[in-house]
């Protein structure tokens, strides 16, 4: 039996949130939670030699539930971008800028000047003895490279605990060595930091270029600022990646990440999260996964080369008479050739690999803002990739959110093109919910759009006598729209009300408060709509 935490007495009470502590009574339980509430977590760290550190439910975790919520440790630009304000990190112009006053760094606004934010490259400005000067807003400036890591080295001296979390990450510095980005880095970063602040003797290049490789291993993107800016994490960090994860990240206002349960999670299973773009191709995510995190999946999706029966990386056979897929025996170790599932066809990989990446730089160029370009691209590429394919997916995407969306607007659409967008966003939901259903937020966005196609659709039923036709009674109608905007609104709840999807979840929660007063009224006056 386990010890009480407070007085160490056999105890049989867990703490319902972690489920890693145990009390004999409620009011020890009370006492001991002033302490206890910033380590109580439904999960706990193991490690093993394998996957290393890594995160474990205590307990049942429901869909939805908040796992985890963390602040960053730093928060930074991205390496290349168009000067942004120090502050807020928004995009900055010629009209709009302002100088810091103390160090010259350029601003949106005063306000900013007294960012917390700002501190770290406006104190060693200030000890250089010289402000920084930008004065062109049209091209990436090269200084911005170094501000995130700058405010990590900023840690050691003024916050060394948060330096030592910082240099406890993972940086993968020996296999960096001899890649152009490491060379990059030594160059733009490490030795530009120690000759243009002059801090030769407060970091070596070493301690430099470790932060690099921290940062590019470990930085969640924050996209609270337009562009986007690098928030570097400690416990985040730790979570392990899953093609097939079965959590994901959201943010709060003042830039704090969210896990949040994407899926039931059983008490003693990994917790995970995807650290590429779970909606893209074997062929994609283990080229950035090594590329930029340096190792290789070995999930059960990456084994799978079907991925669950989706085929999202296969290509057509092109037989006559054929409706095969044709794909590799592996992706985890070279082969030859792929093969087709039904006729045995055989296409060399490298033939495989260059298709691949032809209809990737198409996909690229090519205008997803029309509806016409979406439509012809299905249309041509349905003969040589799957219907399930990446590459489809991301189009029948663009093209769901697409349609009634521009000049053409849902009210003037044919029927057609509304059934249309329906289908599309209801097989769409059906793949991700397979291959990646963590991915709420897209869901989410794909239901509204079901909603908004699904009352258009209704709205131009006939009418008798003012009343609708029995078969065609609205109440059916309205509950099927209240339960699409709850799972909506369930995918999206978490999500921030300066982004899109926040302000989808506002607007949806407003038309189910809408719907819920109509089927009100309806239940309590039938007579009106028999």
């Amino acid at each position: 039996m386990a010890n009480c935490e407070v007085c160490h007495s056999p105890a049989s009470q867990k703490c319902a949130g972690c489920h890693n502590v145990f009390y004999c009574n409620k009011e020890h339980q009370k006492e001991h939670w002033k302490s206890h509430k910033k380590q109580c977590r439904p999960f706990e760290m193991q490690n093993d030699g394998e996957i290393g550190r890594h995160f474990v439910a205590t307990k049942d975790i429901k869909e939805g539930d908040i796992i985890f919520v963390e602040k960053p440790m730093v928060v930074g630009p991205l390496q290349l971008t168009l000067p942004t304000c120090m502050g807020c990190g928004n995009y900055i112009n010629s009209k709009s800028v302002t100088q810091c006053s103390k160090c010259g760094w350029p601003l949106c606004c005063k306000e900013c000047e007294n960012n917390p934010a700002h501190i770290p490259e406006c104190y060693y400005t200030i000890k250089r003895g010289k402000k920084v000067s930008v004065s062109n807003f049209e091209v990436h400036h090269p200084i911005y490279r170094c501000v995130t890591v700058l405010r990590c080295l900023y840690q050691k001296y003024f916050a060394p605990d948060v330096w030592k979390k910082i240099v406890k990450l993972e940086s993968h510095c020996k296999t960096r060595e001899n890649t152009e980005g490491y060379k990059e880095d030594k160059i733009y970063v490490a030795d530009f930091i120690l000759n243009f602040f002059q801090v030769e003797e407060l970091f070596t290049k070493d301690e430099i270029l470790k932060v690099c490789g921290v940062i590019m291993v470990n930085c969640h993107e924050i996209p609270l600022s337009t562009p986007s800016q690098n928030g570097l994490f400690n416990l985040t960090s730790i979570f392990e990646h899953n093609c097939r994860s079965n959590a994901y990240k959201t943010f709060s206002p003042n830039g704090s990440v969210k896990l949040i349960a994407g899926t039931p999670i059983n008490k003693g299973e990994h917790i995970s999260i995807c650290y590429t773009e779970p909606l893209q191709t074997t062929l994609y995510r283990q080229k950035h996964l090594a590329d930029s995190k340096f190792f290789s999946c070995l999930c059960k999706r990456c084994q799978d080369v079907t991925e669950f029966g989706t085929n999202l990386t296969a290509l057509k056979c092109q037989n006559r008479n054929c409706d095969g897929v044709v794909l590799p025996k592996s992706f985890q170790s070279p082969c030859s050739h792929w093969s087709c599932n039904i006729c045995g066809n055989q296409v060399s990989t490298e033939y495989a690999t260059d298709v691949t990446k032809r209809v990737g730089n198409e996909l690229v160029v090519m205008d997803k803002g029309s509806v016409d370009d979406c439509k012809t691209f299905l249309k041509y590429y349905e003969k040589l990739l799957s219907l399930n394919h990446a590459y489809m997916i991301d189009v029948k995407l663009a093209l769901a959110q697409l349609i009634g969306d521009g000049s053409q607007t849902l009210q003037s659409l044919p029927v057609d093109d509304l059934l249309y967008k329906q289908q599309l966003c209801k097989e769409l939901i059906d793949v991700i919910k397979v291959i990646a259903p963590a991915e709420k937020r897209v869901v989410g966005i794909l239901l509204v759009e079901i909603y908004a196609a699904k009352t258009e659709l209704q709205r131009r039923k006939p009418t008798n006598g003012g009343n609708f036709k029995k078969s065609e009674n609205p109440i059916e109608t309205i509950l099927e729209c209240m339960t699409i905007l709850r799972r909506a609104i369930a995918c999206l709840q978490h999500e921030p009300d300066l982004l899109f999807e926040g302000k989808l979840c506002q607007q949806a929660r407003k038309d189910l408060e809408k719907l819920e007063i109509c089927s009100k009224t309806i239940f309590e006056n039938p007579s009106n709509f028999a």
